[in-house]
């Protein structure tokens, strides 16, 4: 993981069937998998939070970086994801940057619009994982 690449595995014989690009020469912080009628894989790095469909051709949906969502104001203060969580139902993507949680509604698409910005405090900043929940709702770790 530490070259940014994710590895698919064969489990039953243990040979490497794929392996998914990330965004550079950048170590993966988190990786998520969703649940429910579509399967999705979240991959946190710390310039890019990328969605990739979680069966062959294991296709791009989705990439935003931190500044993309935190705006001018953090811009080029080394903001970074650090983790991701998809909820039980597969409705919402939750992600944790150094400065801000995200939750993505993606139940109609994965879009730009589709994304709420919420602060973190100080004594948030940091936190290693979270579960995200359908209502938009997450628990910090």
């Amino acid at each position: 993981l530490s070259t940014g690449d994710i590895k698919v595995w064969d489990t039953s014989s243990w040979a490497e069937i794929e392996a998914i690009r990330g965004d550079g020469n950048e170590g993966i912080e988190s990786l998520a998998v969703s649940h429910g009628p579509q399967h999705w894989l979240a991959s946190a790095q710390p310039s890019s939070l990328q969605v990739f469909s979680c069966e062959s051709p294991f296709d791009l949906a989705w990439s935003m970086q931190p500044a993309e969502v935190e705006g001018l104001a953090l811009k080029g203060r080394g903001s970074r994801w650090v983790c991701a969580s998809f909820s039980p139902e597969g409705l919402m993507l939750a992600a944790a940057s150094s400065g801000h949680v995200c939750a993505i509604d993606y139940s109609k698409g994965w879009n730009p619009g589709a994304c709420v910005r919420q602060g973190l405090s100080r004594s948030a900043k940091g936190i290693m994982a979270f579960r995200c929940l359908d209502d938009a709702r997450y628990h910090f770790f």
